[in-house]
């Protein structure tokens, strides 16, 4: 089958599905594991001056520690700032060369392209003590076909359409208990750039309930992005995909929403290498059922690039297997009859003129004369002792006449033979050994 388009989807050192060692948000300086910071800083006054400004970013300066990204596509590049032999980087276990790269702020530490469209798995590891920054990866995934539209489609939490704020019931199953778990959050909340601009995000579905769960199912996709809230009043949650991408039964990832500082808009779970008409359910669920925990989102995006191109079946394989074959077999026993045919025309053809040359090169012609017709004054009898030519001759040689053996130069002078008195018979003349053909000679043949 043809590979997808290649993606780059843009994944943060936020995001809540990444894999780090020593967890994300269990130490506060960077000798002893990552530590969250924001390229603008804080917001003063919001949340007690908690909530984060710009982009995100995790820094530490302990070796061994490691951020792992799995994902299903061709190809990963990681950003950040490093100096160069602190970190290195490996994709499914072989490492990546990135000697001499010294990367600033949000430069590329290293890359990884031309994989085979596959299930991949890329680690960014620290083998100094000194300072590694991790801002954000982006990884090629697949996206649709050639001559496929892109209609990516964003489903909100929160229906707004009518008089009042509600849940997208119709989407998303909110699992849990009638009252004091799934409610809309009416307070519509902001995030602000790194330039300050600040944007108002749409509301939030949330609840502070171990028990309660999301489902929802995702079909006629490539991959989605479901975007969410993080602080420190979240723990860890556990996301359940059925069946599993590329056909595994089941694929369960773990989120660590997890963190200290506030951040009200950041990727929360994602999925790539979907297939187009697989219906996918996802459900998201605590891991800790002894103590509640927050699970807020506030939107799902599904990119959608369009179905891959159709195959054969194997019905139609065998039948159009079943209309080549006898063609082939048809065609090949022609061209077999033809060249058995040319060639039994071509050895007719030898035998018919066989003893006669081709005609040279300047036109002319080969003849061969015929026999003269024979001297009626020779003797013939019925003896079928004669000579045949094999050659285009109209006219047989004549018959042989024992009377051509008795012949000599007195006889062909015309003369008498000798004759015994004594005996009274006519004895033949063999003084002469030189004899004449009854026949002229062949003329020769003529080449032009």
């Amino acid at each position: 089958m043809t590979d997808p388009i290649p993606y780059n989807l843009t994944i943060p050192s936020q995001d809540a599905s990444l894999s780090y060692f020593p967890l994300r948000g269990s130490s506060n300086t960077t000798g002893d594991g990552w530590v969250l910071a924001y390229s603008a800083g804080l917001l003063p006054g919001n949340y007690s001056g908690r909530q984060g400004k710009g982009a995100d970013y995790h820094t530490t300066t302990r070796a061994g520690s490691f951020v792992q990204i799995n994902w299903i596509g061709t190809g990963i590049y990681f950003y950040g700032n490093a100096t160069s032999g602190a970190y290195k980087i490996a994709v499914d276990g072989n490492n990546v060369a990135v000697a001499g790269l010294n990367a600033s702020n949000g430069g590329l530490l290293g890359s990884k392209v031309g994989l085979r469209y596959s299930q991949h798995s890329a680690t960014l590891s620290v083998v100094q003590n000194q300072k590694v920054a991790f801002q954000y990866a982006q990884v090629t995934i697949g996206y649709g076909y050639p001559g496929n539209s892109i209609q990516n489609r964003t489903v909100q939490a929160v229906d707004d359409d009518g008089p009042t704020r509600k849940p997208n019931s119709e989407f998303f199953n909110f699992v849990g208990s009638d009252s004091g778990g799934w409610a809309v959050e009416e307070q519509q909340r902001m995030i602000t750039y790194p330039n300050g601009t600040e944007e108002q995000i749409t509301h939030q579905m949330k609840t502070n309930l171990k028990a309660d769960s999301l489902k929802f199912k995702v079909n006629n996709s490539s991959a989605f992005v479901l975007w969410g809230s993080m602080f420190n009043d979240h723990f860890p949650k556990r996301a359940t995909l059925t069946p599993g991408p590329r056909g595994g039964p089941t694929k369960t990832t773990d989120i660590y929403d997890i963190c200290n500082t506030l951040d009200f808009q950041q990727v929360f779970y994602w999925e790539s290498g979907l297939d187009y008409d697989t219906t996918y359910e996802v459900e998201i669920s605590n891991i800790d059922s002894d103590r509640n925990s927050f699970l807020a989102f506030n939107k799902l995006e599904l990119l959608d690039g369009g179905p891959a191109p159709p195959q054969p079946s194997s019905f139609q394989s065998k039948y159009i297997a079943a209309i080549v074959i006898p063609i082939v077999a048809l065609i090949t026993a022609l061209i077999a009859g033809v060249l058995f045919w040319r060639r039994r025309r071509r050895r007719q053809n030898l035998m018919k003129y066989d003893g006669v040359l081709e005609s040279p090169a300047d036109g002319s012609e080969h003849s061969i004369e015929p026999f003269p017709p024979p001297d009626p004054a020779v003797k013939r009898n019925n003896n079928n002792l004669r000579e045949l030519d094999a050659g285009p001759l109209s006219t047989l040689p004549p018959e042989y006449d024992n009377s051509w053996a008795g012949g000599t130069e007195s006889h062909r002078e015309g003369t008498q033979p000798e004759s015994s008195e004594s005996s009274g018979t006519t004895m033949p003349n063999t003084a002469s050994s030189s004899r004449r053909s009854p026949l002229p000679p062949i003329p020769a043949k003529r080449y032009g």
